[in-house]
């Protein structure tokens, strides 16, 4: 599957990636002891290292949607669901049930193409990336914790501590993925997606990314494979991820994404990289509605970065607040390059959204925009004139009058 490459500049050296990378992960608990592991499929038992695949096996031989109970700790599974398809979950009981690939090659849960398959309850930990020999060959080091080709529902889970070389060190996923209630923390990447990395479409709701490392999209990446690919973040939190390359806690690529009730904030990305909570790019258009992006940073759009090929930003009873850019744009930068001039990009800002008391060390405190980049006040204005965009803080050399550069300001070249 051809993916689109993010427009992200000054690169973190691998030398540095590595480093980070390759520091323990706290909450990756104790040596789990497959031998512990029991599956339940029905009236049929399995124990031992390999019972939750035995589970597995059982479940796809049925007619009819089926769970496997698991209990203890369990190695990796792979449901291949293709020639009889219906669901397969695979649900949690007892005192932390846990599929854990033990830092061997492989990632801990693969879901095959047209596979659907629903993890409820489980924690997912230590997978390292998918292997040639499951995948076919492709994505190759993909999805630590996670791979889905198929279509996958986790609920309820915790996927943490696992690190990958592909994307997606947590999950990676090229179907549909919908994640509900759910912790995806202190997972690794040397690609995009700390958390998550997502090429279709992406629902998540009720759930927590923190402590994740990436490249590009430290919390999550979402890069469209497609023209319309829609994600969603609702009533979730973003917060304390890193990536080297842009987007401290989401990149958005390409994709039409909407966050909702939503923080994103505390994340953070190197001092000459961009987009410290959000980087949406080459045609992404983001909307956040009753939703905060604070305290994150980055070297340029401290809290949002809108780049590239018409992408829109839209704040609707939103906050970007507390943001900080070593550079310019603290709270947001739109349109930060030349090479942008062919299309516009837009931020739009509601009555009721606020962009304040961020910094910037050079101008532009609350939001720098430039070239083709163009603001709106609801819909309707070209030269936002709103009271939303103040109390900013900017050093550069155009900020002396605080109604202007210091809040708002425009390099039209």
């Amino acid at each position: 599957m051809s993916k689109r490459r993010l427009p992200v500049a000054a690169l973190a050296s691998a030398a540095g990636l590595a480093s980070l990378i390759a520091v323990p992960l706290a909450s990756a608990g104790g040596m789990y002891d497959v031998s512990t592991c029991r599956a339940t499929v029905g009236s049929s038992h399995y124990s031992g290292a390999d019972a939750a695949q035995a589970g597995v096996d059982a479940a796809e031989a049925l007619s009819a949607n089926a769970t496997v109970k698991i209990s203890g700790s369990c190695g990796p599974v792979v449901i291949d669901d293709a020639v009889t398809p219906h669901t397969i979950t695979l649900r949690g009981a007892g005192r932390n049930p846990t599929l854990d690939g033990q830092g061997n090659p492989g990632s801990v849960v693969t879901v095959q193409a047209e596979s659907t398959a629903v993890i409820r309850g489980l924690k997912i930990t230590r997978g390292t990336g998918a292997l040639s020999a499951i995948t076919g060959g492709g994505d190759v080091g993909s999805g630590g914790g996670i791979h889905n080709d198929g279509t996958l529902t986790v609920r309820n889970s915790r996927v943490t501590a696992n690190t990958a070389t592909g994307g997606g060190g947590g999950i990676f996923s090229t179907g549909p993925l919908t994640v509900i209630d759910s912790r995806i923390d202190a997972n690794s990447v040397s690609g995009i997606g700390g958390g998550i990395a997502a090429h279709a479409t992406l629902t998540v709701r009720g759930s927590r990314f923190a402590g994740n490392i990436g490249y590009a999209g430290g919390g999550i990446a979402i890069t469209a494979s497609a023209p319309g690919v829609l994600a969603s973040v609702s009533d979730s939190q973003v917060q304390t991820n890193v990536a080297l390359g842009g987007g401290g806690g989401i990149v958005n690529s390409g994709a039409i994404l909407t966050i909702t009730r939503s923080q994103v904030s505390h994340n953070a990305v190197p001092p000459s990289i961009s987009g410290g909570g959000i980087y949406n790019c080459l045609g992404g258009s983001l909307t956040l509605t009753r939703s905060q992006v604070n305290r994150n940073t980055a070297g340029r759009g401290g809290g949002i970065i809108n780049a590239s090929v018409g992408s829109t930003v839209a704040l609707v009873e939103s906050e970007v607040s507390h943001n900080m850019a070593t550079d310019i744009g603290g709270g947001i930068l739109n349109a930060f390059a030349p090479e942008d001039a062919d299309t516009t990009t837009t931020v739009s800002i509601s009555r009721k959204s606020k962009v304040q008391r961020n910094t910037s060390g050079g101008d532009g405190g609350g939001i720098w925009t430039g070239y083709a980049g163009t603001i709106l006040e609801n819909g309707t204005t070209n030269l936002y004139s709103g009271t939303g965009v103040n109390h900013n803080t900017a050093a550069g050399v155009f900020s002396a009058d605080p109604a202007s550069e210091v809040n708002i300001f425009g390099n039209f070249k």
